[in-house]
């Protein structure tokens, strides 16, 4: 079998979200499956460990062009005969369904729900995307039966076609933690991701405040990207002192921000997933996120859930931790116990079994 997999957004510099995913998986498969015949294809040289190649994969560098996509890897899906074509985090090719089967992955429909979120010409290419990928693929991936429904509930669409397969983790052990001298011996609240309005930012921010209140010698640390909306957060960010804003951190820092923190806040109004909340569990930090979205689903009871819109629940979720080692023990203990459902070994052999 002859397996194409788009390594484009995988092969970033600067990894989060749906490229670490197709990064975390391309290297997964590497290990799983040494039969088959993998070719990646990248607009550029690969990076780091994704140059490392077992035996059975090669790589085909496709120059960059305008629609990329429609034009080079269509092309070169074509040319090199492939069975199985893997597009982990952007469109498929419209064309060429006839020898070759297209899977491609959904993270999340977020557009469909919260229109407002998004500026017009971001709304466009998402649903522009979606409709390719759910029209022109074989198979379609959610990484979550919340993003299953969400795209059964908005198209017209055979539910079989539909796969989930949960995101995995396989921490770096080797990764070493970088000092944050600016949360150095602070107690603070962290959450990790863009600052943009579909994050309920400042709703978090609201219910920090009530919190602080109490609890006068925690911080908020907020790191991530500024995203939709980030220029109306970050005012609000400016006005209060017990709040750090941190922009994009590297692995190293994430650890250190992780390991020390005493209360993981993701309470999102929309989340395809929630890798970090993975991340949490495995730094031993409890979790406070949304009972609506994915995130429910992976947090099952292994931590608090509350509505993303109510400010005094998400106080009052924090305000539990925070006065109750108890409380926190056993909801570490039970993160650590949910993360071991998350493996991407396993994400990555049923990723292959769909294809061979």
């Amino acid at each position: 079998m002859k397996i194409g997999i788009d390594a484009s957004s995988a092969n970033k510099k600067n990894r989060t979200g749906v490229e670490k995913y197709s990064y975390d998986l391309i290297q997964a498969i590497k290990k799983v499956d040494l039969e088959n015949q993998y070719i990646l294809y990248s607009r550029n040289n690969l990076r780091g460990n994704l140059a490392n190649l077992p035996s059975n994969f090669s790589s085909s560098i496709l120059k960059n062009c305008k629609f990329w996509t429609q034009v080079k890897l269509l092309k070169a899906m074509k040319k090199d005969k492939l069975d199985y074509l893997l597009v982990p985090g952007s469109v498929v090719p419209i064309f060429g369904a006839l020898l070759t089967r297209k899977i491609s992955v959904v993270h999340d429909v977020a557009f469909l729900d919260y229109p407002e979120y998004y500026s017009r010409l971001e709304f466009i290419r998402q649903k522009f995307a979606l409709f390719i990928n759910t029209r022109f693929s074989q198979k379609i991936i959610t990484v979550s039966y919340f993003t299953k429904e969400k795209i059964l509930e908005n198209l017209n669409i055979d539910e079989n076609k539909i796969e989930v397969i949960n995101i995995g983790l396989d921490m770096d052990k080797n990764i070493k933690s970088t000092e944050v001298s600016l949360v150095k011996n602070k107690k603070y609240i962290f959450y990790i991701g863009r600052i943009e309005y579909k994050k309920n930012i400042l709703n978090q921010i609201k219910a920090f405040e009530i919190f602080n209140k109490e609890f006068p010698d925690y911080k908020l640390v907020l790191a991530g990207t500024d995203g939709y909306g980030a220029n109306e957060i970050n005012k609000v960010i400016s006005n209060n002192e017990n709040i750090i804003r941190l922009g994009y951190i590297n692995e190293g820092e994430k650890k250190y921000l992780f390991k020390n923190a005493s209360i993981f806040t993701f309470v999102s109004f929309y989340e395809g997933f929630g890798i970090p909340i993975l991340e949490a569990f495995y730094y031993n930090v409890p979790v406070v996120t949304s009972n609506y979205t994915a995130t429910a689903e992976v947090l099952l009871d292994a931590g608090f859930t509350v509505p993303p819109q109510n400010i005094n629940k998400i106080a009052h979720a924090y305000k539990k931790y925070a006065s109750s080692e108890k409380i926190r023990e056993e909801k570490i203990n039970k993160g650590q116990l949910r993360f071991q459902d998350f493996s991407l070994e396993k994400e990555a052999q049923k990723m292959v079994s769909i294809m061979v």
